[in-house]
């Protein structure tokens, strides 16, 4: 599931890290000794970019299985982390 806010931020969600496969029958986890190593059951990938380009990713990974609504949610998240980091992104303090 992609959502998108504008340009804002983006969620993508793996709902079940062990089984999700691509259209072609590829895992879509690759690192699987990972997955079963931690209990990963559901990862979570939370994006966006600042108004000068840079680019913001955060992956969470959860030992819970969490849906598409439960995630849809999660762009507060992004958001917020945006514009607390923002003054420092734009004066090219952190990159």
């Amino acid at each position: 599931m992609q959502e998108s806010m504008g340009k804002m931020s983006q969620v993508l969600v793996v709902e079940d890290a062990r089984t999700a496969r691509t259209g072609e029958g590829h895992v879509l986890v690759t690192a699987q000794n990972f997955v079963q190593a931690n209990g990963v059951r559901s990862v979570v990938a939370l994006g966006g970019r600042y108004l000068n380009g840079t680019a913001i990713a955060l992956i969470l990974f959860t030992r819970e299985q969490l849906t598409e609504g439960q995630v849809s949610k999660f762009t507060t998240v992004v958001n917020t982390l945006k514009t607390a980091t923002m003054k420092v992104v734009m004066d090219c303090k952190i990159v």
